[in-house]
């Protein structure tokens, strides 16, 4: 319980510190990043389990199943695009929290964090969209 209550405290530190230094309040343009990235990690979430109910990655049912969910569903077509510009913005905003954030670093444990979390994100980078990519080739051959 103890530990809860610490890794929590640290939580809240982090979000809300008692005390900022003058340079940090200072506005930039990359200001939020994390936030940003953060915020676009719920955004897929959310719009990838609307998605996972109309569409089955198979080869023989991927095709119908996006002709069906941009035709068929209410909002699917706006979805759908809604997902993938999100999975765009994502991999851009973590490369560049990941950047600015190992710039500034000097310690080695959040330089080797943030590019464990970059590599994750640009891996999962297309991959439902690479599937689907073969599906519309094989469909068309």
């Amino acid at each position: 319980r103890n530990r809860s209550y610490v890794i929590m405290n640290s939580v809240l530190y982090h979000l809300h510190p008692v005390k900022v230094k003058r340079q940090a309040v200072k506005v930039s343009y990359t200001l939020c990043l994390g936030g940003l990235s953060f915020f676009l990690f719920i955004h897929l979430t959310v719009t990838g389990i609307f998605l996972m109910f109309f569409y089955r990655p198979t080869a023989a049912q991927a095709w119908n199943d996006i002709q069906t969910l941009q035709t068929a569903v209410g909002f699917g077509l706006l979805v759908r695009n809604m997902h993938r510009w999100a999975a765009h913005l994502m991999v851009l905003s973590v490369f560049l929290h990941m950047a600015r954030v190992s710039s500034r670093s000097v310690r080695r444990s959040g330089t080797s964090r943030s590019a464990i979390i970059n590599a994750a994100t640009r891996r999962h980078d297309g991959t439902a969209a690479t599937g689907a990519k073969q599906n519309v080739e094989n469909k068309k051959k």
